[in-house]
């Protein structure tokens, strides 16, 4: 990958301040380690320093344009993105003794938790903001972002997402801490895989499916045995009931443990989002004191979208929730059900209406035209497949068309299953596509143009043997086809 290096100068000794954000363009954070790698974890200490100018004058400024300036502790942060070039930091703001320290940016509330978010197999860099943008616009918390470039002791890294970390507190998961006389909240909560946990979290297995849940707050030094138990219990309970013969029953029944309305809220941007991962990992559920249990905030939508090519989660046809432990067995009752397609018809003719997410598409990708190539410089990725694309574009604006597309379709689909409306299948785009069968195999490979098959496709049986291989013209086969046995042995050839 290519490096573009910045010679900045930060000063050693910084004081802490900000003033009204000169805001031309995307802010621009420079970090310095003073040498240090930066680690998984622990922390280390470092410094940060933002503006607002071109990222090529980046070395003309002076002390008194610095929008902030500060101490912190950063690492690096994420599980399978740890795999990418391009790293995601965790950062807490600190004072000069080193010690946390709570401060407003960007106009977010104050807090010393952030986080530096790198998207990279998302090429077009704003899957994660849009989800959390429209959460946001339905009446719940999702993590504010703001768009940035980064330097970190002067090499330029890329186009980042600056923004919250989702935590307890005060303009964010805003609940109540239990007590030695009220066990029943607040409690925040991931769903997670046993995988991407380690002996450093508080976490139970539920008695009924085994599902592994994180306590995030009360945090592991400050909760109770009692009080693990009791949330442990509230969660075994309610999956007992929600898995019994007697689920949807009015009294018994599992409406008493959760606040159905956030659920179908949640479940349905998820559906609609086809989020591959909700429900199996990323997915935060929060209790508050004498409260039935929320879903929710949203997080992590890198690969929703048609970002994902492997168990069927690229198709803009099909129901992703069906196959999810929980939203699955919800989707089972009538009443949330009629529920879920009301909800469904609100949203999109309010924060779901397609020409809203499309105008808002729109504005990030103009924000991003200049930083946009700057990021792709650095990282010379359009037109490459990275994991798990299962579209490959050669132009940004390829990218921007292929999610516009996807979201177009995929909303098409859903309306044609709730009220019998017209589906087209057509994606108008124009790139190469790769997919894999569950489990990871390579299913097929091609190029389309405007939406059509054109030039050479292939695909694979499960066993890795080829299925076929031929040319397409504007949609259509042309020449010499072959078709192939699951034992690599030719079956027939056709001319086209």
């Amino acid at each position: 990958m290519k490096k573009l290096t910045f010679h900045i100068y930060i000063l050693a000794a910084l004081n802490f301040y900000c003033e009204p954000p000169k805001e031309p363009d995307l802010p621009i954070i420079m970090i310095n380690t003073f040498g240090q790698d930066i680690p998984d974890e622990p922390k280390i200490a470092a410094q940060m320093a933002i503006n607002y100018n071109e990222i090529g004058n980046v070395k003309k400024y002076f002390d008194s344009s610095y929008y902030y300036k500060g101490n912190i502790g950063i690492e690096i942060r994420g599980h399978t993105s740890q795999g990418f070039p391009k790293k995601q930091y965790g950062l807490e703001t600190r004072n000069d003794d080193g010690e946390n320290l709570n401060v407003s940016l960007f106009g977010m509330p104050e807090q010393k938790d952030w986080i530096l978010y790198a998207p990279f197999s998302d090429k077009s860099l704003m899957r994660n903001v849009i989800a959390y943008d429209i959460y946001r616009s339905m009446g719940y918390y999702a993590p504010r972002t703001k768009f940035c470039q980064l330097l970190i002791n002067g090499d330029y890294v890329g186009v980042y997402v600056f923004m919250e970390k989702i935590i307890k507190d005060v303009g964010r998961v805003d609940i109540s801490s239990p007590t030695t006389e009220n066990f029943s909240g607040g409690y925040l909560l991931e769903f997670d895989g046993l995988n991407r946990v380690d002996s450093t979290d508080l976490y139970f297995f539920t008695d009924k499916k085994q599902q592994i849940y994180t306590i995030k707050s009360p945090r592991k030094k400050n909760i109770t045995v009692d009080q693990v138990a009791w949330i442990k219990n509230y969660f075994d309970d309610f999956e007992k009931t929600l898995f019994s013969d007697f689920f949807i029953d009015p009294e018994k029944g599992y409406y008493q443990y959760i606040d159905s309305p956030s659920w179908i809220d949640y479940i349905l941007i998820n559906e609609a989002f086809r989020n591959f991962d909700s429900f199996q990992s990323s997915t935060y559920l929060y209790k508050e004191k004498d409260e039935k249990l929320f879903a929710g905030p949203v997080w992590d939508f890198n690969i929703a979208m048609g970002n994902t090519n492997y168990d069927n989660s690229n198709f803009t046809e099909g129901w992703l929730m069906d196959e999810r432990y929980l939203p699955s067995r919800l989707l089972e009752d009538s009443l949330f059900m009629n529920e879920y397609k009301k909800r469904w018809k609100t949203l999109r003719e309010n924060q779901l209406a397609l020409t809203k997410i499309l105008s808002l598409i729109d504005d990030y990708a103009r924000l991003l035209d200049t930083a946009q190539r700057t990021n792709f410089e650095r990282w010379p990725i359009l037109g490459e497949y990275i994991w798990p694309n299962r579209f490959v574009g050669n132009s940004y604006e390829y990218e921007i068309n292929y999610l516009k597309q996807w979201l177009k379709v995929r909303f098409s689909w859903i309306d044609s299953q709730f009220f019998g409306t017209t589906y087209s299948g057509e994606l108008n785009i124009t790139g190469d596509v790769y997919e894999l069968y569950n489990g990871g195999a390579q299913k097929q490979f091609g190029s389309l143009i405007g939406g059509k098959k054109d030039g050479l496709w292939i695909e694979w049986h499960r066993n890795g043997q080829k299925k076929y291989e031929g040319i397409y013209n504007d949609g259509e086969k042309l020449g010499k086809w072959i078709y192939y046995n699951e034992d690599g042995s030719v079956n027939i050839t056709k001319e086209y």
